[in-house]
């Protein structure tokens, strides 16, 4: 009997320490809360969504319109999937939180899951298929996920119904992104401000213009190196502006290409134009010559773009010279190719993109070149991370010895992966690859091993000049016309005024 006593005033005390356990943590989630709420009028949203998250750890003890602001200004704050879990733990307890449910899809597609976002989007339709905020954030989530045109289309509906800042604002990136200097002028004078924070996204829209559509000049520098000891220096002076709609720029390359027995040097120049036609098409046109000590040939290509599903493909036609090594050079092999390329986003994960090129030769060489690249997005958040397989296919009607690499039947298998990150100030992006290649030339089978990596950092210095950094290398055989063991480091300026 003593034992049942003492066992059961151990019990009591112990549901006591827990039930003041409780309270203290929920008196702690309280405190931090407060302190959030107080970063949050004061405009410091990261420090407030630190302040809510450490509340949350506490004790998530508040009723569900706290918790549903808690959330909104947690995401406000930077931190996305922390303020996915809040709106995920709202749903269970309430799936007819609609507020939260349409919260939650804006969440998932600052993240980048866009099509999962959508997919929220449409079931929430189904039961209101006018709802104006939902159209919005299915908007945003198409203009994300580069469906430009579709994303247009709802932001006009929106716009015939209401006026809407964010649905205005967003129809202006999209006409921006698109290239469409006309239309945005129209947009821009309809833009009115009513709170702080349109005012902020008003300026980041004006620097995100600025950096597409005011005029710029590019200056660069490469040099490339390969086993076979060929070394290529290469200039670059380029400039681009518009006129109306119409995007025009003009480049001009001075190449000197050495190797163990020549040197030589080729000037070259382009110019070129290309014009949105509606909303989903667009055509360019580039012509140019292309000059050494032994000839001029013209050059240039045309094509077409055409925005379609959840991608795009692409058609052109080109004249170019090969100019990769001094041999090529002083060789002046021309190659006219036909090209089609069609990229689509087919889950929020997994994507596709593809060419098939047909190339003739001045030599009277022909070869046809077929790539294939799916990539599976592992990790969505900054910085992004996916592997990839890429697939090649490459086959030559003859041997020519023209100091260009000429197999037949080759195949490539590679798995890559990539890697970027981006700040304010700057972007990353880094790309190893590791595969396996056969051909057959002059009579010779070939099995390799390759690998190798791009990459490029690209630093803001000002709101009017930013440089890039490049390099890239590997023994892979495709990946110079030479087709050996190489390397390529340069760097880029641009001035946009």
């Amino acid at each position: 009997m003593k034992i049942l006593i003492v066992t059961f005033i151990l019990i009591c005390l112990a549901n006591l320490g827990h039930a003041e356990s409780i309270e203290n943590n929920i008196t702690l989630a309280q405190m931090h809360k407060k302190m959030g709420d107080d970063f949050f009028t004061k405009n410091e949203l990261s420090m407030a969504a630190e302040e809510y998250i450490k509340a949350l750890n506490y004790s998530k003890h508040f009723n569900e319109e706290e918790l549903l602001t808690i959330a909104k200004r947690i995401s406000w704050g930077g931190k996305m999937r922390e303020a996915e879990n809040v709106l995920l733990y709202i749903l269970q307890t309430n799936p007819q939180n609609n507020d939260a449910k349409l919260h939650l899809a804006r969440v998932i597609s600052w993240q980048g899951r866009q099509l999962e976002a959508i997919e929220i989007i449409e079931t929430f339709l189904k039961t209101d298929p006018n709802n104006l905020d939902a159209l919005l954030i299915k908007a945003n989530a198409l203009r994300f996920m580069g469906n430009t045109d579709d994303a247009i289309e709802l932001y006009e509906k929106i716009l015939s119904q209401r006026e809407d800042f964010d649905a205005r604002i967003g129809m202006v990136y999209s006409y921006i992104k698109l290239e469409i200097p006309s239309e945005i002028e129209k947009l821009e004078k309809l833009l009115k401000p009513i709170y702080p924070y349109q005012e902020n996204d008003i300026r980041e829209l004006q620097n995100f213009k600025k950096s597409v559509l005011n005029p710029n000049i590019i200056t660069g520098y490469t040099f490339y190196y390969d086993s076979d000891k060929n070394k290529v220096h290469t200039l670059k002076l380029g400039f681009q502006s518009f006129i109306d709609d119409y995007k025009i720029k003009a480049t001009y390359l001075f190449k000197k290409a050495t190797d163990e027995t020549r040197s030589i040097e080729a000037n070259e120049i382009t110019f070129g134009v290309s014009k949105r036609i509606g909303i989903s098409t667009k055509f360019y046109a580039n012509a140019g010559v292309s000059q050494n000590k032994n000839s001029s040939t013209f050059i240039g290509n045309i094509g077409g773009n055409y925005l379609i599903g959840n991608g795009e493909i692409d058609l052109s036609l080109s004249k170019t010279v090969m100019a990769d090594t001094a041999e090529l050079l002083e060789n002046t092999i021309k190659m006219n190719s036909f090209n089609f390329f069609v990229q689509q986003i087919i889950t929020d994960r997994l994507s596709f993109s593809g060419n098939w090129n047909y190339r003739w030769y001045s030599d009277s060489n022909k070869a046809q070149f077929i790539q294939i690249i799916p990539r599976y997005k592992i990790y969505f958040v900054n910085p992004t991370l996916s592997i990839g397989y890429r697939g090649i296919y490459l086959n030559f009607n003859e041997h020519k010895r023209n100091g260009y690499f000429d197999p037949k039947d080759y195949f490539s298998h590679q798995i890559l992966f990539t890697i970027y990150h981006e700040t304010s100030n700057a972007t990353f992006y880094f790309e190893p690859y590791i595969g396996y290649q056969s051909y057959k030339r002059y009579g010779i089978k070939h099995n390799d091993l390759i690998g190798g990596a791009a990459g490029t950092l690209g630093i803001k210095i000002s709101n009017n000049l930013n440089i890039e950094i490049s390099a890239e290398g590997g023994n892979y055989a495709v990946g110079t016309a030479a087709g050996w063991k190489y390397y390529q480091i340069g760097f880029m300026l641009k001035y946009i005024f």
